[in-house]
Parts: C-alpha cells; structure tokens; sequence
C-alpha cells in the first residue's frame, strides 16, 4: 500500500513535491526528476527525523538493480 506521501506529493518549503510526474514545483519552476531521485527522496519524506542509513535507502530505490558491495 502506498504512504500519503507517495500518493499525494507534499511540500518542503517552497516547493511542492509531484510523486506521481516524478517534478518539483516552486511558482513558474518545474524540474523534472530521474524516477530513481524520486524514490530516493520520498524514501527519506516517509522518514521524518530519523538517520538515512545509505544500505537501507539503495536497498529499497535501487532493490536488485546491481551489486554494490
């Protein structure tokens, strides 16, 4: 099942998060992300206040993809 925040986008400051069109918006400035960037930041939005731990966020955005050990 999907979080809120993966369903519906947040925002962090100015900038409103687009999940779904994998884009940043703050007023006329739409940046597109890589789907992969995405991932990686709603990992860490799903996690408020807690330590990123680098094997944990490559196992969940990057699961089987390749060997990086």
């Amino acid at each position: 099942m999907a979080s809120p925040v993966r369903k519906k986008g947040f925002s962090s400051r100015s900038w409103i998060v687009e999940p779904r069109a994998n884009r940043l918006v703050q007023a006329d400035t739409r940046l597109k992300l890589d789907p992969k960037v995405m991932q990686a930041l709603l990992y860490l939005a799903e996690r408020p206040n807690e330590v990123a731990v680098k094997e944990e966020i490559i196992e969940s955005v990057w699961a089987g993809a390749f060997c990086w050990r």
